[in-house]
């Protein structure tokens, strides 16, 4: 029996690719140097113009992709401003409870010498200043 090759030729398949492709465009394979003598020909002319005409509504329709980047870039800009805004007062509640908080907790050790109640006050103030915050915040 004959042994079939594993691998076709290069040559086989280079002639296959070849006829699978299918050129962008029926003038693909034409050459692109115009002479004059071309130019004077009336259907060079109407092909030209029919290629700028083509070429302008492109532009045309591309040139609104460029104004509405420009319109979501600002828009991106002004909302990842606004997020920055909102992350310093998420931090700040934070802080403002979890010192608010450990400062009321840590109350009971200085209750003795006499200043509990005056700590319990800064951390209560505290505790409601993050609390009010957070209101103002939500309602705005």
């Amino acid at each position: 029996m004959a042994e079939i090759p594993e691998k076709p030729d290069k040559s086989v398949t280079e002639d296959h690719e070849q006829l699978n492709t299918v050129p962008v465009s029926p003038y693909a394979g034409i050459k692109r140097q115009i002479s004059e003598e071309d130019l004077q020909s009336p259907a060079v002319q109407r092909i030209l113009l029919g290629e700028v005409d083509k070429l302008e509504r492109k532009v045309g329709y591309l040139e609104m992709f460029i104004d509405r980047y420009h319109i979501s870039d600002k828009k991106a800009a002004i909302l990842e401003e606004k997020l920055k805004s909102v992350r310093a007062d998420e931090v700040l509640y934070g802080l403002c409870l979890t010192i608010g908080s450990a400062i009321i907790g840590l109350s009971s050790m200085v209750w003795s010498i006499g200043y509990g109640g005056i700590v319990i006050v800064i951390g209560s103030v505290l505790l409601l200043g993050g609390l009010i915050s957070k209101v103002i915040k939500w309602r705005s």
